[in-house]
């Protein structure tokens, strides 16, 4: 048996604080409970009330004469500890709080309240969804514990699902939010399986109850209303089992603004923050986003429908009775990334013989409104899925009347269980709710939103090259071969100079550019003598991390004389910008060969540890904010894909007569750099590479500068 099984499959249930009262939550609770009972015996709990709706009161949780699985409870906030421990004394095994009252009004009475409840369900060992939760619908049971309006409302909430007709589990902190996304996607004909809204999450976690509903077999698909996690590396644990069961995840993440990092000693900390960071983990587990409740709707609504037939490739197939309805898909398809090719002359020919005269047959295929009368649907759908060239079709519509749906339904079934491809409907009127049940029974997503529809193309492809890419030894991460350097020899300083640190990463293979600390400008004449030829010459300091913005660097120096007169320079400008910086001297060496700048990084992400990033570098890391994250450590395939994600990747492949970079090396580094970063964990906060230059390909790459911030100490 699950350990969340007392809670939302409960063999017997009390609810604390009942009330008669419909116009309060505790009310609603009663309804909702008395509409949707199971089989497990049901009780009231209130000490003012001898029965509510016929049923007896008790007065306190111990009167009940039989154990209770699950325990509501509907009371103040200030009484929940009180009546929580009574709970524990009778072996209650699982809690629903929904009082508010606790870390959600942000005191430290509500804090300590919280804490307390904590406690309270580790001593009893109690299963805790809440505090200040809105509750729970499983549908399947139907066993439904909320006082939502969603719920309350009077409807049934139960369904019935089968191997065909599988549902959406919806998991949110908002209740409010989650409950709504319900409520507006049911008139889309959608089937949920189960909504939780998890409320402060005080023992319980988003990822808790992710990963109850992934083990459900009538699931086929998960969406989350994420604001923050309480366990970030439990949450990516269970995408890891989604991802194993091949059942989408689809996030919705409020609170998208910029967190702000804290760290700002790098470019590497300069440029993260905490919602790129959730990007780059969506990106990396095969999450695919969301940002409002329509494209919730529309995207989870495909991927239900849809799950079996992802499409493989970008080239999109619209027919449609409006030819200006069609065009304005086309362009939603194109901004995205999709393709709206021309069909193959084979099948404008099929199409032809089925369609009237005045049809048009380029793709989007203009059926026109007479075409409907005449023909429906269907036969035009079956010719275009039939087409080499395409990889699915979207049926753009007129639904303010099922009439044109349903006397194609029979024709329409008959295609969903025998075609290869998905197919997708789109209004562009409002929808009429019986035509959106007649597509859903049938098997087809309806949207009501063309960029929805197209957003929703892409993360099916995206979606199901993902699926296929995990089936590749270049996805699995290196097993780990770096021993943890000690940087206990350098004392309690934070920032570790660039001399410092290119010997540590010279342990686990990284290349070399030669060069030495010079003390003096005599010691820096010398090393230039041994080569003889352009050096580069940077001030070594803990407290000048950014030496290009203090005049901290020079280059192409090509004498003793130069060399000399440098290491003056640097000295002196050190000084005149930071006279009580703890400079260690200048690092002297060989220029580089030309290339393309990058930045690699490492940084400490608040909820997902470290981070490594990639980027444009040089000067203009800053400047263009092109840059990709994914957590430590990586693989060679997502090493491959942030760089794709680059704006410079084009650079990399090779442009307008130049030829690619080394590409190779530089994924082997950024590899080699996450692998250093996760056996070094507990010591760094932030590592910086930048620039990286990258040779031709062939020919490696170099790391012009380095810098390391420890942890804390």
């Amino acid at each position: 048996m699950h350990a969340l099984a007392p809670l939302f499959l409960p063999k017997s249930v009390a609810l604390l604080g009942a009330s008669p009262d419909k116009r309060n939550f505790r009310g609603r609770l009663v309804s909702v409970l008395l509409r949707h009972r199971t089989d497990a015996p049901l009780y009231f709990v209130s000490p003012s009330h001898k029965e509510i709706e016929g049923m007896k009161c008790y007065a306190t949780v111990r009167e009940i004469p039989e154990p209770v699985d699950l325990a509501i409870l509907a009371i103040p906030a200030a009484a929940v500890s009180g009546v929580l421990e009574e709970c524990g004394r009778a072996n209650v095994k699982a809690a629903l709080i929904v009082s508010s009252g606790f870390a959600d009004e942000n005191t430290e009475e509500g804090k300590a309240r919280q804490e307390n409840i904590k406690s309270i369900c580790r001593k009893y060992g109690i299963v805790l969804l809440g505090p200040n939760s809105e509750g729970f619908l499983a549908t399947g049971v139907p066993f439904a514990a909320s006082f939502s309006a969603a719920v309350a409302n009077g409807e049934y909430h139960g369904e019935k699902f089968s191997a065909g007709h599988k549902g959406i589990a919806l998991v949110s902190q908002s209740g409010g939010l989650g409950f709504g996304i319900y409520n507006r996607a049911r008139l889309h004909g959608l089937k949920f399986t189960y909504v939780v809204a998890a409320g402060n999450q005080a023992l319980l976690g988003i990822h808790d109850f992710v990963e109850y509903v992934l083990q459900d077999p009538d699931t086929n698909v998960i969406v989350v209303v994420l604001e923050g996690l309480i366990d970030a590396s439990r949450f990516l644990t269970v995408l890891k089992k989604a991802t194993g069961l091949c059942k989408p995840v689809i996030v919705c993440k409020i609170g998208r603004s910029e967190a702000g990092v804290s760290a700002v000693t790098t470019h590497t900390g300069a440029l993260a923050g905490n919602y790129q960071a959730y990007q780059a983990v969506f990106r990396q587990y095969g999450v695919q986003e969301a940002h409002d409740i329509a494209q919730v709707i529309d995207t989870a609504g495909c991927f239900s429908h849809l799950t079996d037939l992802l499409p493989p490739g970008r080239r999109i197939g619209i027919l449609t009775p409006s030819g200006g309805a069609g065009i304005m898909l086309a362009d939603k398809c194109e901004e995205q990334g999709l393709e709206v090719n021309q069909l193959d002359s084979l099948t404008r020919r099929r199409l032809a013989e089925v369609l009237p005269p005045y049809a048009s047959l380029a793709n989007p295929v203009d059926i026109t409104a007479q075409g409907v009368i005449e023909t429906g649907y269907a036969a035009p759908l079956k010719i275009m899925l039939a087409c080499p060239e395409l990889d699915a079709v979207v049926v753009v519509c007129a639904t303010y009347s099922a009439e044109y749906i349903a006397a194609d339904m029979e024709s329409l079934r008959a295609i969903r269980e025998t075609c290869h491809k998905p197919v997708l409907f789109c209004s562009y009127t409002s929808s009429d709710q019986e035509a959106s049940k007649l597509l859903a029974e049938a098997g087809y997503p309806l949207m009501g939103d063309m960029q929805n529809c197209a957003s929703a193309l892409l993360a099916m492809l995206n979606y199901h090259r993902y699926l296929e890419r995990m089936q590749s030894p270049e996805t699995q991460v290196p097993a780990a071969s770096q021993a943890p350097v000690d940087l206990k020899q350098f004392g309690e300083r934070k920032v570790l100079c660039e001399y410092e640190v290119k010997p540590l990463l010279a342990q686990p293979g990284f290349p070399q550019s030669g060069g030495a600390l010079a003390r003096s400008a005599e010691e820096a004449v010398q090393y230039y003598e041994k080569y003889a030829y352009p050096m580069a010459m940077k001030i070594q300091s803990p407290d000048i991390p950014h030496k290009t913005d203090t005049g901290g660097v020079l280059l192409n120096l090509d004498s003793p004389e130069a060399l000399r007169d440098g290491f003056f320079r640097l000295m002196e400008n050190a000084a005149g910008r930071n006279p009580y910086a703890d400079v260690h001297g200048v690092l002297v060496e060989p220029m580089a060969e030309p290339g393309l700048e990058l930045m690699l990084g490492i940084y400490r992400d608040e909820d997902f540890g470290l981070m490594l990033c990639a980027g444009s570098g040089g000067l203009l890391v800053e400047v263009l904010e092109d840059v990709s994250m994914a957590p430590v450590p990586v693989s060679k395939d997502r090493a491959g894909c942030m760089l794709e994600e680059l704006k410079m990747w084009e650079l990399l492949t090779g442009v307008r007569g130049n030829g690619p970079a080394d590409v190779k090396a530089l994924v082997d580094l950024m590899v080699r750099l996450s692998g250093f970063a996760e056996a070094n964990k507990d010591q760094i906060s932030e590592i910086d590479l930048n620039p990286v230059i990258v040779h031709p390909d062939g020919q490696g790459l170099t790391i012009a500068d380095a810098l390391i911030v420890r942890n804390k100490l």
